[in-house]
């Protein structure tokens, strides 16, 4: 992967927004590699090597970025866990009742463990107890993101509309609820990292439950999503 930007590349929307997808693949990368190795196939050894590369590359910028950096990693893994999580289940690979097991799985992961490591280097004790408390404050909202966000692609594929669910619409009340705060706060970056991390994660077969349908598709998806969103009043 090329112009993925490192410690001595500029602080800019567009670098921030690479760092993080390129996070997001190199971790799952990580998912893939150990699927695939419950499944009898392997990752060789250089491509293990590349994706550690680039996820330290997207860390070493994302520090620049100081607490900023640091949370939007956390939402990031916190996103993909969830994700992950959920795909399992639709899938019918777990239950749903191992979902918060599937989420530890991957936040407990090597990939994930370094990532959150290498962002919080910069920060002091009281701005990583901050960045941790953000984390576990936003994780169940996250959680109905992702819910919300697979629930209105596969509504694409079902007869009712998922605008029509009241608890669908409930959902996205609260949701508006978040992100006008973080909006108020200082943090709309948050909304950027969702955006950029669900779809990215469907680049893997893992991931991406339903056949003949691309990232593009899965980024359309989101799009009109947040559109919903924000649009969605009390």
């Amino acid at each position: 992967m090329q112009n993925v930007p490192g410690k001595d590349d500029e602080t800019t929307i567009e670098n921030f927004g690479k760092a993080i997808s390129v996070l997001t693949i190199s971790i799952v990368g990580w998912i893939d590699e150990h699927a695939e190795e419950n499944d009898g196939s392997y990752t060789n050894a250089q491509e293990k090597s590349n994706k550690a590369d680039l996820l330290l590359q997207a860390t070493d910028h994302l520090r620049q970025y100081g607490i900023t950096g640091a949370r939007a990693t956390s939402i990031a893994v916190l996103a993909i866990s969830s994700l992950w999580a959920r795909c399992q289940i639709k899938q019918g690979k777990v239950d749903s009742k191992d979902q918060k097991s599937e989420m530890s799985w991957v936040m407990k992961s090597p990939a994930v463990q370094a990532a959150i490591q290498e962002t919080f280097k910069p920060l002091d004790t009281e701005s990583k107890r901050d960045t941790e408390n953000f984390a576990r404050g936003t994780e169940l909202i996250i959680k109905t993101f992702v819910n919300c966000a697979l629930d209105k692609f596969d509504s694409r594929h079902d007869a009712a509309l998922i605008e029509d669910n009241r608890e669908y619409v409930e959902k996205l009340k609260e949701l508006r609820v978040f992100f006008d705060a973080i909006d108020e706060g200082g943090l709309s970056y948050i909304a950027k990292v969702l955006e950029l991390v669900t779809p990215t994660v469907m680049i893997s077969n893992n991931f991406n439950y339903q056949s003949n349908i691309t990232v593009s598709d899965y980024y359309e998806n989101v799009v009109e999503f947040f559109e919903e969103i924000f649009v969605s009043s009390d």
